[in-house]
């Protein structure tokens, strides 16, 4: 006769659990590996665009700071330049009133 105590049914059954257990687990990673070898690929072309796309907003950054630049400057020669444009303001309506006294003169 075959005599099985307890203890060793359940250390058979846990070999045999373990055994589908890491036979399930090879079949897994069989079925993912094709999985993460597409996801390292997009990680890649994300990498790429991450690249291409810092570099764009660099470019963005510098044209931005030289245009805040120029509007900074227009800005300071407009402000300086406030009287002599009021002087040339002031020389317009001047020539400008002066022609139509000329007109009014000659009409009469």
């Amino acid at each position: 006769m075959i005599t099985i105590s307890i203890q060793q049914l359940l250390i058979y059954i846990l070999l045999v659990v373990a055994i589908v257990a890491i036979a399930v687990l090879i079949v897994v990673f069989t079925k993912l590996l094709p999985t993460l070898k597409s996801l390292a690929k997009t990680m890649e072309n994300v990498e790429a665009l991450s690249t291409t796309a810092r570099e764009d907003l660099d470019s963005v950054q510098g044209i931005i700071t030289n245009v805040s630049r120029s509007v900074t400057d227009v800005t300071g020669v407009i402000a300086n330049n406030k009287s002599n444009l009021k002087a040339a303001t002031n020389l317009v309506n001047a020539a400008a009133g002066l022609a139509k006294l000329t007109r009014s003169k000659t009409k009469k």
